[in-house]
């Protein structure tokens, strides 16, 4: 491979990599508002697939796991995510923790293939004002990737990368009779820096890095509707993403500066039988808008106390 060819499929895979791990960024506000549920999800076709398990809220450790995989033509590409935490209540209206992420891709297209697995750490808070049902919560997390790219099974280059994200957000409920709104507000960025090194070749590849932010103005719903027995609340949302790429070195020319819109709907229930036992389920789509970026999943979950 050229080293113009190697640099390439670092960019495309940070980029891609960048762009997975802020979507798989888990909710923190949920861990104090009590929104946040136990789930398990799957959906899977021929080509396709994906699941997702968390933990809810009032535990003071939580986790999450989920993966997604698809093959098109002959390109292959797969991303596993994973994070867990522990938190401190310094007051009724406040947490204060650290969280431990790790993640794993892959990018196959046809006789290349780029994948790497990497970690990001750092603290985390919540907090929700005194009185008021309005929620905040912040992170910054810093981490490393170690990388391979091979050609015909056999090694081209390793490499390692060093990386930041940072997100804020703020979300509030407006109540109308039983009808719940929560409208939010969140922005996230992340940087991926790859570090120069030198290849199987012994030829120097320069540094390189993209800059990925996304900021998403949203709003929820939860209504509660009469059943038999037990209880039944709706819950759904939508949201518009704004998203906005750069990249420095190589990158810059490869990946121009980008701008674009996108939205996203979620829809789902929680029945609570007489016996305190909590079923889940909710589905969700993400690509309103967008001709180039499409991702499905469906959730289950049961939450049941002892």
């Amino acid at each position: 491979m050229r080293v113009e060819e190697i640099q390439q499929n670092i960019a495309d895979f940070m980029q891609s990599r960048a762009s997975q791990t802020i979507a798989a960024q888990p909710d923190l506000i949920g861990l104090l508002s009590g929104t946040a549920q136990d789930g398990f999800n799957l959906s899977a076709t021929q080509s396709d697939g994906s699941f997702d398990v968390s933990t809810g809220a009032g535990y003071p450790v939580w986790g999450r796991l989920q993966g997604s995989w698809a093959e098109s033509g002959d390109a292959e590409n797969s991303y596993f995510f994973g994070a867990a935490g522990a938190h401190y209540a310094i007051t009724p209206d406040a947490l204060v923790g650290v969280m431990l992420e790790f993640d794993s891709a892959s990018q196959d297209n046809e006789d290349v293939t780029t994948e790497g697995t990497g970690y990001l750490v750092g603290p985390y808070f919540v907090a929700k004002l005194p009185e008021q049902p309005l929620y905040f919560e912040g992170r910054y997390l810093v981490g490393k990737t170690e990388n391979e790219v091979s050609a015909d099974d056999t090694t081209v280059a390793e490499f390692d990368t060093e990386r930041t994200l940072a997100s804020v957000k703020v979300a509030g409920a407006l109540e109308y009779s039983e009808l719940t709104f929560t409208p939010s507000l969140s922005a996230t960025q992340l940087q991926d820096e790859q570090l120069s090194f030198v290849d199987a070749a012994d030829r120097e590849i320069a540094a390189q890095s993209i800059t990925m932010t996304d900021v998403a103005l949203g709003v929820d719903f939860a209504m509660p509707l009469s059943v038999t027995t037990g209880e039944f609340i709706l819950t759904g949302g939508l949201s518009a993403v704004m998203s906005e790429t750069s990249g420095e070195g190589y990158a810059e020319d490869v990946i121009p500066s980008f701008e674009g819109e996108r939205g996203r709907v979620h829809v789902g229930g929680l029945y609570t039988l007489m016996t305190g036992v909590v079923l889940s389920a909710g589905a969700n789509y993400d690509g309103i808008g967008t001709n180039d970026y499409q991702s499905w999943g469906l959730r289950l979950g049961f939450d049941m106390e002892f």
